[in-house]
């Protein structure tokens, strides 16, 4: 994240607490939260406000602390990438070099080797966006 999505989290948060930050509080947020990506930053928010465990002994909502963010961006980072690490074909196992086949033959099954690979690879950039 950068400062100006950080004060723009911050933004939120104050609409929500109806508590105003004080001005220097963006550069401290800042240094904790620079690392996380700032949608998994917005969605950790919405799941502090949204969620029982976040709430004091009256039922309040309780303020939201940068460690929160942080815990909660890292845990929606993490299941994103397993859910993409699962998603993700297996390498195809390749033969090569038989000693069987004509060469007119191995040269045809190079040729279907090489647009199953590219069609892989056009396959993970899409799953990657």
């Amino acid at each position: 994240m950068n400062l100006d999505q950080v004060k723009e989290l911050l933004s939120t948060i104050s609409s929500i607490d109806r508590k105003p930050f004080p001005d220097n509080a963006a550069g401290v947020w800042y240094e904790i939260l620079r690392e996380l990506h700032y949608d998994d930053a917005k969605q950790a928010v919405h799941e502090h406000y949204t969620s029982l465990g976040a709430r004091d002994g009256r039922g309040d909502a309780r303020p939201i602390l940068p460690v929160d963010i942080r815990s909660r961006a890292t845990a929606i980072a993490e299941v994103r990438d397993r859910a993409r690490n699962r998603n993700q074909l297996p390498a195809p196992y390749i033969r090569r070099g038989s000693t069987d086949r004509p060469p007119e033959v191995e040269a045809t099954v190079e040729t279907a080797r090489k647009k199953i690979d590219e069609a892989l690879a056009r396959y993970r950039e899409k799953i990657a966006a």
